[in-house]
């Protein structure tokens, strides 16, 4: 009988357990030798006590501010460590309800649409050739843009088994804020004509943060609210609605969430600050918050993205408030009015915040006040099937868009009653 060349080769692992179960353990004497004993030798047994090794001083590096050496800092230990937990809002947190919670959290009334005093500048300010500067903005953020970054990987929900190449070009980030960044310029070269003084009324910063904290129903809510972009105003902004508006909302219900509390997405946190923060210092000659400017990286609904907008405009309201009138106000002599912008790609969303009250203890008295011209599509992407981003085409470009952006930029400037731009002229007549 012959055996192949495979069942001839001994198996060597087999062997080398058998080994080292019989002979793989070394088997130490417990027993002290009787020679040791007589010469009165001290045995220290290893396993019931151990060495005693000389204690040195430990080495400290010579730069001790060098981050590699550097021993990292306990939270208990960060100079803004409290005992008590706050609820902490800030960039990332998504109310599940979107509005409908958020309303609650800012005791505010929700409208729908532009103000009236907002609507009635839509084309008050315009170029003859300002269509084809934004259109030339959209191509310039999603096409004529030099920048070669590698792009998630696509996936079609209608053709799922379709596996698409790795594709480089400009990533959805970098054309939200180019985009965003601008339009805002172009509303300036627009304004600027019709608007002497624009560049001392109003001041731009980017990246902005502020900080603030009230107390909602006796519990402790502090929101840190950035910003892409901001615009400042010298004079505040006019209130979007009178007294009379403002009156009839006492009577207004809020939604019933029992028995979930309202600030149930919120995260709690011992690391906070009891202070109230605009992110300028004093003298600053543009002090009032005018429109913010919001960048949505995030794959919210609608509602939950005008829930931050709320909130944010909420929280540079109360600081403008502390700032004015004081930490412990809660009647305001006039309200206090801010706008923000917020969009993704194609679409644009508006929110107008009216600040009436500081007084968010319970749901009676008058309430604040909130405008929202949401899902605002400027143009159109269009993906053909199996294609690369090379191939998307840009089609359905809305001039409104524009106008209403332009309009929220020019609220509260002094603007030159003769300058009317001829489309309104035309929709007059």
């Amino acid at each position: 009988m012959r055996f192949t060349s495979v069942l001839y080769k001994i198996n060597f692992g087999r062997h080398f357990k058998d080994t080292w179960k019989t002979k793989g353990v070394l088997k130490v004497p417990r027993e002290i030798p009787k020679w040791m004993i007589d010469r009165g030798i001290d045995i220290i047994d290893p396993v019931q006590q151990k060495r005693k090794l000389e204690v040195t001083e430990p080495w400290v590096h010579p730069n001790p501010r060098d981050p590699i050496w550097g021993v990292p800092e306990k939270l208990m230990d960060h100079a803004d460590w409290h005992e008590d937990q706050v609820h902490m809002f800030g960039n990332e947190t998504c109310l599940l309800l979107g509005v409908k919670q958020a309303v609650i959290l800012a005791k505010a009334q929700e409208f729908e649409g532009l103000p009236p005093s907002v609507q009635k500048l839509v084309g008050r300010v315009e170029q003859k050739d300002q269509d084809e500067l934004v259109q030339r903005i959209i191509m310039q953020a999603n096409v004529w843009n030099p920048a070669e970054d590698r792009l998630p990987k696509r996936m079609d929900r209608q053709d799922v088994g379709w596996n698409y190449k790795a594709e480089w070009g400009i990533k959805s980030s970098d054309t939200m804020k180019m985009l965003l960044n601008n339009l805002v310029r172009l509303c300036f070269m627009v304004t600027s004509p019709h608007c002497p003084t624009l560049l001392h009324d109003r001041k731009m910063s980017r990246g902005h943060y502020t900080y603030t904290h009230y107390n909602f129903r006796d519990t402790p809510l502090h929101i840190q609210a950035w910003a892409e972009l901001a615009t400042w105003s010298r004079q505040p902004l006019k209130p979007f609605a009178g007294q009379d508006v403002i009156d009839n909302t006492v009577n207004h219900k809020f939604p019933d969430m029992f028995p979930i509390a309202p600030t149930i997405d919120i995260k709690k946190q011992n690391v906070h600050q009891n202070a109230n923060k605009t992110g300028w210092k004093d003298g600053f000659g543009s002090p009032h918050t005018h429109t913010l400017y919001l960048v949505n990286l995030n794959k919210w609904g609608t509602s939950q993205r005008n829930s931050r907008a709320l909130m944010f405009c909420m929280a540079h309201s109360i600081a403008q408030a502390k700032e004015l009138y004081g930490n412990d106000v809660t009647t305001l002599p006039q309200p206090i009015c801010v706008q923000c912008l917020h969009s993704d790609i194609t679409t644009f969303h508006l929110a107008f915040f009216q600040l009436n009250t500081l007084d968010f203890k319970n749901d009676d008295g008058i309430k604040n006040l909130v405008w929202f011209d949401s899902n605002n599509q400027l143009y159109k992407k269009i993906s053909p099937p199996r294609k690369l981003f090379k191939s998307t085409k840009y089609d359905d470009y809305n001039h409104e868009v524009f106008r209403k952006i332009l309009a929220m930029f020019v609220n509260g400037l002094s603007l030159k009653e003769e300058e009317i731009s001829p489309q309104r002229v035309a929709s007059t007549s």
